[in-house]
């Protein structure tokens, strides 16, 4: 059996090949100072955790947590030149999708009616989930919902591709 060492060395040309200019593996991040059979995860991550500082508010971190957050914050930056930033500009014409976007993005901003209309949107749904006694109707809400809404309610309902033959698709379902 090769040691950890040779599959690593076997392995590394792999992580530090360029795609699109990057590569998976930053040789910064490395600590030298530690042998790979020693502690790989210090060796891998050492100086990348020492000069590092988690945000107070996130509980993990890494380049998947900073392009999610960039990625918000772009998408925070559209919407907010949708609904003109406050400014006096002519907003987008009535029916376009640019002002829907922008008016669906201000009225889920809008807490003081959120907090006023409460559960009224919800109501009479959960009247009909608080009638339910049988499995058959529970049944006959769920394809009731599903075709009204056309979203799952206790499950999701899609199409994916195969994990184990990725060039067919199949359904997919999953609790929610």
């Amino acid at each position: 059996m090769p040691s950890l060492t040779v599959c690593l060395l076997l392995l590394f040309p792999f992580f530090i090949i360029p795609v699109d200019g990057q590569s998976f593996l930053d040789l910064d991040d490395l600590d030298w100072s530690i042998r790979p059979t020693d502690d790989f995860f210090t060796f891998a991550n050492g100086r990348w955790l020492n000069r590092t500082i988690i945000p107070p508010s996130q509980t993990e971190w890494g380049s998947v947590y900073t392009m999610s957050y960039e990625n918000l914050n772009r998408l925070k930056g559209i919407l907010d030149d949708l609904t003109n930033n406050g400014t006096s500009e002519t907003p987008h014409p009535i029916g376009s999708v640019q002002r829907k976007l922008g008016d669906l993005y201000l009225a889920a901003l809008d807490e003081p009616t959120i907090e006023r209309i409460n559960i009224e949107p919800l109501r009479e749904t959960l009247i009909q989930l608080d009638n339910i006694i049988t499995y058959q109707e529970l049944i006959l809400f769920i394809l009731n919902w599903y075709k009204k809404m056309n979203e799952g309610f206790i499950f999701q309902f899609d199409v994916y591709a195969d994990e184990r033959n990725t060039s067919i698709n199949m359904p997919v379902w999953r609790v929610i």
